[in-house]
């Protein structure tokens, strides 16, 4: 751990990548001059000279650089710092000194550092995505570090302490940075005090592209695709009243003195001057009003004479301005009969209809590109002229609502409805996802891959930008680009293809007639698709799926959101299972109570399954199986069997899944190991009682512990430092910060500090009576661990059972005792028969006893524990002396 100081005319500075308010990938840069240029390039109306000091604060960092020693693959050479600031502001006095303010803010971060290649290339995408689930996974596995509340940053909550509520300077911020870079420059100016310049774009008003900044919509197309009067059309809907609209070439003739038949004179780059100071005053009339905004403009131009003469005229502003592009995609029959008929553009000339095809599809192609490069949401809009208005407005609509934050309040909404609708006398539910899992087929694939010569522009889509919200927009934006009827069409094509595994059928079908089942289907892909297959085979209505599709379906499914869906449905009380095939399903799984890893042939699996696969479990305790479908090919497993074990699935639905419902009891005991003999023997000598008696009891509850418990609850690895030096893995109980040990008094104390000894970082409760036990006491915890040293008749146990899924309907229960009365843990004893409908429960015995026998006076185990047998001896004399 050290102390962080800043050093004297140190000014640094974070360009967000990506990722949103909580989860960034940013780029550092340092220094004056480097920041200088960094302005220059991404905020020309922005020079270092004019920034302001709006507040001073004092921090005091505390730091832990955490090393893994132990990976599987090339990036064993990534570290974790754990950083937690102290701050306080300082208030400037009239005498010009600064004192400490009311303002006092904690906040933490974990940050993965590595030196990449800042271009927009897959191998970069894919790094930062790795980092990214590298934090992801380390707060899962660590999730006590982290408070329930919602996060705000020390800048954020500084300024509006400070009395910056709504920030005017906003408005000097003129460039697409301001949402796509998270800017924040820091200047040290003495040891301990840091002073802020400008504005926190960390303020949560400005988080997540969020819909308080102002849309920059490019509408593009051929000359004569009817930019120009879709743009009039538009401006006169009452709906988009409080958009801005603009012509391209009107702008530009404001900033070219003598208008644009001087501008036609400019040279190459004049021209790019001209252009890129248009368009920045868009977006600064933009930002200005709070306004969104439509350009109608041009991409590229070509000679109607040469083919080979063509100039695009995008420029680097345009990238960094636009957050959406809409191409009007109109039939070159429609773009000539335009052109002929317009008599008041004859500069356009004539020009064939395979020129036309051409240059369309060479604007259409560079778009893609350059879009994906800058993370630009492209539309390309394929229908009539006479459509494109209603269809252009719905798309402005939706850029206008839509963002991260919208999503995830749409799909947990939807979410509820199902609980409500479909769920409600389900406890246990299970979260399917569809492509190569249900079935061994992609949907996606056979949606665009109609015959071998079509490209999948989803596979282009995902390896540029990989699997984040921005890109399933996209994909959205994909599927919505066709035209109704033939999406439609070719949905019901796909879903005639696809057969569902007849194994998967059938668990459906029984989740269908078996309300206390609940089974719903989670997919990225397109949700029509699977709602058609599931109709299809008689489960309409009975099997909900939750899928991405077209902007008609508001919502898109992201990895995150998966696991988002799991850890809703966890907080509400479900037990829930998870199956899938691919790293994007392996969020959901890690969250997920059970695991399922589906594997189809070598062909057709996911190539990079493996090693993300083996990285969750190695690093991040994720405990999952793996089943092979179909059965009847000799489907080669994946990883070994003692990383992931094969399951059958009959056995999975017949017994697991079906005693998950109903509620399984499984007794784990040692009663004819060497231990549990050695053990009883001091436990049963009437000659052991006192503090001599509980060090027997606590040693055997630290055994059971560490011999049982950790095998049935299972392990976690550990960063540890080494005897030798340096660092090495360890291990320790699977999510030991989030258990919770019960022990049962008075009896049970001993035994339980022994269970707690085993599992030092576990809570510990002492608990008379089931009734004692508070929902506090199971907040936040994924498994309890009730200790007694005797089961009698069970009725102890029974009560606790009840009270604990009374308040939590899916923590897991675990029973350690040190003996037990062989009616009590009978698969048809009392114990047994509460479960219905309360899940399932392990107990962990020293011993089972064939004796019906209750030990009362001398024999409790109470009173030998602590010395109190002269109690009931004593009340026994009171009593003979009553009667006589």
């Amino acid at each position: 751990m050290g102390t962080w100081s800043s050093i004297s005319d140190r000014w640094e500075a974070k360009l967000r990548l990506g990722g949103d308010y909580v989860n960034s990938e940013v780029v550092e840069i340092s220094g004056k001059d480097t920041i200088c240029e960094m302005l220059s390039e991404r905020l020309p109306n922005i020079t270092f000279g004019s920034l302001t000091v709006l507040a001073d604060l004092e921090t005091v960092r505390s730091e832990w650089t955490l090393i893994p020693v132990h990976s599987v693959d090339s990036h064993n050479n990534g570290r974790f710092s754990v950083v937690l600031d102290d701050v306080v502001a300082s208030e400037e006095q009239a005498s010009g000194e600064r004192r400490t303010g009311r303002f006092q803010h904690r906040i933490g971060e974990v940050e993965i550092v590595r030196s990449l290649a800042t271009a927009a290339d897959s191998a970069t995408a894919q790094e930062l995505g790795y980092m990214r689930a590298r934090v992801e996974g380390f707060l899962q596995s660590n999730a006590t570090l982290c408070m329930d509340a919602e996060p705000v940053g020390k800048l954020s909550t500084g300024l509006f302490s400070l009395g910056h509520h709504n920030l005017t300077s906003y408005e000097t911020f003129t460039s697409r940075e301001l949402e796509d870079f998270t800017i924040c420059l820091i200047q040290g100016v003495s040891d301990t005090t840091t002073t802020l310049s400008n504005v926190d774009t960390h303020h949560r008003e400005m988080d997540l592209r969020t819909e308080h900044r102002p849309k920059i919509v490019g509408l593009y197309g051929l000359p004569g695709s009817g930019k120009s009067t879709l743009l009039r059309l538009l401006a006169d809907m009452p709906e988009h009243h409080e958009w801005l609209f603009f012509e391209g070439s009107k702008k530009i003739a404001e900033h070219c003195p003598g208008g644009l038949s001087s501008f036609e004179n400019l040279s190459v780059a004049g021209k790019a001057t001209c252009r890129e100071k248009a368009i920045q005053s868009i977006e600064r009339e933009s930002i200005e009003k709070g306004r969104s905004a439509v350009v109608a403009g041009h991409f590229m131009f070509w000679n109607h004479e040469s083919e080979c003469d063509r100039e695009e005229v995008w420029t680097s502003i345009d990238a960094r301005t636009f957050t959406h592009i809409i191409y009007l995609d109109t039939p070159v029959a429609d773009i000539e009969r335009q052109r002929s008929e317009d008599t008041q553009r004859s500069d356009r000339g004539t020009m064939p209809a395979a020129r036309l095809e051409a240059w369309k599809a060479a604007e259409k192609q560079r778009l893609h590109t350059v879009c994906y490069e800058h993370e630009i949401l492209l539309s390309l809009v394929e229908t009539t002229r006479s459509s494109f208005p209603a269809t252009v407005s719905k798309l402005l609509r939706n850029f206008e609502e839509h963002n991260e934050a919208y999503n995830h309040t749409s799909l947990m909404k939807t979410l509820d409805e199902l609980i409500v609708t479909h769920y409600d006398k389900a406890e246990t539910l299970l979260l399917v996802d569809a492509d190569k899992t249900l079935a061994p087929l992609d949907s996606g694939h056979l949606f665009w891959n109609r015959s071998r010569d079509d490209e999948d522009p989803l596979e282009h889509l995902f390896c540029s930008l990989g699997y984040s919200y921005h890109s399933f927009r996209q994909a959205m934006l994909l599927y919505k680009g066709l035209e109704e009827t033939t999406f439609n069409r070719r949905c019901a094509e796909v879903a005639e293809k696809i057969e569902i595994h007849s194994e998967f059928l059938q668990l459906l079908h029984l989740g269908a007639r078996d309300q206390t089942l609940g089974i719903m289907v989670v997919t990225c892909g397109l949700k029509d698709v699977w709602s058609a297959v599931l109709q299809r085979d008689g489960l309409c209505g009975t099997i909900p799926v939750i899928g991405s599709g077209r902007l008609d379906d508001q919502v898109v499914v992201t990895p995150t959101e998966k696991r988002e869906l799991v850890a809703r449905l966890q907080k509400k009380g479900f037990h829930v299972w998870a199956f899938g095939d691919s790293p994007l399903d392996l969020p959901m799984l890690q969250q997920a109570d059970e695991a399922i890893v589906v594997v189809a042939e070598d062909l057709i699996r996911s190539s990079s399954m493996d090693r993300v696969l083996r990285d969750a479990i190695i690093q991040h305790g994720l405990r999952a199986r793996q089943i092979l479908l179909p059965r009847e090919q000799g489907i080669t497993p994946r990883l070994s069997v003692d990383e992931l074990p094969v399951v059958d699935f009959d056995g999975l639905v017949a017994k697991e899944i079906h005693q998950t419902i109903r509620g399984h009891l499984e007794l784990v005991q040692a009663t004819d190991t060497t231990m549990s003999r050695l053990l009883a023997t001091d436990m049963r000598d009437a000659r052991i009682s006192g503090h001599a008696l509980r060090k027997v009891h606590i040693q055997a509850g630290w055994l059971l512990a560490i011999e049982y418990v950790s095998q049935i609850i299972g392990l976690e690895t550990v960063i540890l430092p080494h005897v030798s030096g340096g660092e090495t893995t360890g291990y320790r109980l699977k999510h030991e910060k989030r258990t919770s040990i019960v022990a049962c008094m008075r009896g049970g104390e001993a035994m339980a500090l022994g269970v707690s000894k085993a599992f030092p970082l576990a809570r510990f409760f002492h608990i008379s009576e089931d009734t004692e036990l508070e929902s506090h006491h199971l907040h936040g915890q994924s498994c309890v661990i009730v200790v007694d040293s005797v089961i009698n008749e069970g009725t102890t146990i029974v009560g606790f059972v009840k009270r604990i899924r009374a308040l939590n309907r899916s923590i897991r229960i675990v029973v350690v005792a040190g003996v037990a009365q062989a009616a009590s843990v009978a698969n048809d004893g009392p114990i047994a028969q509460c479960l219905d409908r309360r899940g399932n429960l392990t107990i962990a015995v020293l011993r089972v006893s064939q004796n019906k026998y209750t030990g009362s006076g001398s024999t409790d185990t109470g009173n030998r524990l602590f010395n109190t047998v002269y109690q009931e001896k004593e009340g026994r004399l009171m009593l003979l002396r009553s009667i006589s």
